[in-house]
């Protein structure tokens, strides 16, 4: 298995190649059928299971990509590799809140 470096690297590479390409495929493939998703401050969710999460992508597929350096957090200390990946999810979320309201992506 990846280690989490690896697994948040290739989270983020796969995200921005699909919103350049406009293509999800890939970045799907990698959601459980079980997989949550949830965003802070943002009114859209939560997504439950990774068909829903496909749905919401294809409905309203966001425009900007992830970029990293806003937050640090040690890996390979207390926070899991699950935790590690939902807090990037909660960095982009917390930006995209800041937004002003005609700049943010519209809700599912």
């Amino acid at each position: 298995m990846a280690g989490v470096t690896d697994r948040v690297e290739n989270h983020f590479r796969l995200f921005n190649d699909a919103v350049r390409s406009r293509d999800w495929t890939a970045f799907l493939a990698t959601f459980s059928p079980d997989a949550v998703m949830r965003f802070n401050g943002v009114p859209a969710g939560p997504y439950l299971g990774s068909k829903q999460i496909a749905q919401a992508y294809a409905e309203n597929p966001p425009s900007d990509t992830m970029t990293s350096g806003w937050n640090t957090l040690r890996i390979g200390g207390a926070i899991d590799d699950d935790e590690l990946l939902e807090a990037v999810d909660a960095s982009y979320a917390a930006v995209v809140s800041k937004l002003p309201r005609k700049d943010r992506p519209a809700p599912a």
